[in-house]
């Protein structure tokens, strides 16, 4: 079987050292040669970055449709056929617009939700709907969770709960309670997304002493039914 003429390799480099003008050509050259518009990816971390690879990318095709003395320096930098002239590159960039829809060019993020939609129950999320949830939006339903369990704390329980913030606070005045306590949640979640295995996290029962309840790991029956409880209660909004 004759190898594909684009070889996979891996560029490792620093900010603005040309990343996004090595990687639009690789996707002309892919196109060029035929590959699919479905078989090529290219992420990055963020949607300016995304953008700017596609809008180089078509920039590129646009230049070489247009002049032919740009379509010869692109040719001759993807190292293709000789036949590549601005016509040829005319004809791929029309065929580019019109599957533009097919080419998996994002985020890493966005892939990775769309992987996720698609197979739910193969990762374990039967039922429901499944869809990303952005920064922003994350926040907001964060911080009506805590509105609502806080609200809903039992009177004997509350003083409990300062004091575990208290402590979480190392003993500093708590100016801003609520904020401070969706600031904890939001940095235990992100260490829960790094690592889901509890073992990693150190031995809290010689850190703490007495461990506060916040800190007490529910069981999975206690999880679950938590889970949907505040599911029933979102979805009643």
């Amino acid at each position: 079987m004759k190898p594909f003429p684009v070889a996979n390799n891996v560029i490792l480099a620093s900010a603005g050292s040309g990343k996004t003008f090595k990687l639009s050509d690789r996707i002309i050259k892919l196109l060029a040669n035929g590959a699919k518009p479905e078989e090529i990816v290219a992420l990055t971390f963020t949607r300016a970055a995304a953008a700017e690879f596609i809008a180089k990318t078509l920039a590129k095709l646009a230049a070489a449709a247009k002049n032919e003395e740009a379509a010869q320096e692109l040719t001759k930098r993807l190292k293709l056929d000789a036949s590549w002239n601005a016509v040829r590159y005319r004809n791929l960039l029309r065929q580019t617009l019109l599957t533009m829809h097919r080419l998996s060019l994002g985020t890493l993020d966005s892939f990775f939700s769309r992987l996720v939609v698609n197979n739910a129950t193969e990762v374990g999320l039967d039922g429901g709907e499944v869809r990303s949830i952005a920064d922003v939006d994350k926040g907001l339903i964060r911080k009506k969770i805590i509105d609502h369990l806080v609200s809903n704390i039992p009177q004997n329980q509350v003083q409990q709960l300062w004091a575990d913030l208290h402590d979480i606070c190392e003993g500093k005045i708590l100016a801003t309670p609520l904020k401070i306590l969706d600031e904890k949640i939001k940095k235990l979640h992100d260490l829960l997304t790094l690592s889901s295995d509890y073992s990693l996290w150190g031995q809290p029962e010689k850190i703490w002493g007495k461990i506060p309840e916040i800190f007490v790991i529910p069981s999975q029956s206690e999880v679950e039914t938590a889970a949907q409880t505040i599911k029933d209660w979102l979805s009643q909004k």
